[in-house]
């Protein structure tokens, strides 16, 4: 029975053995594999006619790997990466300089949102006289350039100009009632009230059976507790 015991323990050696020594085996691999690379790979330089190019070169200036940067960007000497075109990192292109990007004639403001020339519900980012992004306001509000944000339609609509606003967004009319924003009394009826935004009306509603508008409250009341003067009932 020892005799057993002392086998199993003495192969249990041998096999944690081998392992160790494989371990020890595949960890000087990789970092034999990491300093190859290394060395191999000295330098990175952009292609002598095609900026959007570079090479990953070695010792004797073979190529190892090409490198292509994606549409609208150069590889950039100053980063050793891929830069877009008007990145302040783009540098000349080996001595020649590159194609200067056209600039958008929408982009009024360089940097930054300017409106769409056709569509006042929608507003263009650029950069650096590009256009970068052409996005759409949230239902119910246009773009306002003095903001340079999307704004309520019935505040901004006015200055859309000759540019088109969506028939899904309702313009209303601007109406001498509206003094102010929220509900003003309707001269002719008692029972009804004007919904105001912005000088404009934007609903006439009925009060709930039984109730009047009250000027005082600015609300529906019970009938007896308001004084509707020359409003009809």
């Amino acid at each position: 029975m020892i005799i057993i015991i002392i086998i199993i323990i003495i192969i249990v050696i041998i096999v944690a053995l081998v392992v160790v020594v494989v371990v020890v085996v595949v960890a000087v691999v990789v970092v034999v594999v990491v300093v190859v690379v290394v060395v191999v790979v000295v330098d990175v330089v952009r292609d002598t006619e095609d900026c959007t190019i570079a090479h990953q070169c070695g010792f004797d200036m073979e190529v190892i790997q090409s490198i292509q940067c994606n549409a609208s960007q150069v590889w950039s000497k100053i980063a050793s990466a891929c830069v877009w075109e008007w990145d302040p990192d783009r540098d000349d292109c080996n001595g020649k300089p590159l194609t200067s990007v056209i600039a958008d004639p929408r982009c009024l403001k360089r940097s930054g949102n300017n409106p769409h020339p056709d569509d006042c519900s929608k507003f263009l980012s650029c950069a650096n006289g590009t256009m970068v992004a052409e996005q759409r306001c949230s239902d119910g509000t246009l773009y306002w350039p003095k903001n340079e944000s999307c704004e309520f339609a019935e505040a901004v609509a006015y200055e859309c100009g000759e540019r088109r606003i969506p028939v899904s967004i309702p313009i209303y009319e601007e109406d001498p009632l509206c003094k102010m924003n929220g509900q003003v009394p309707d001269p002719l009826s008692c029972q009804h009230f004007i919904q105001c935004l912005h000088g404009k009306r934007v609903q006439r509603i009925q009060c709930p059976r039984g109730t009047v508008f009250s000027d005082a409250s600015r609300k529906c009341e019970w009938y007896e507790e308001v004084n509707c003067g020359n409003r009809a009932l």
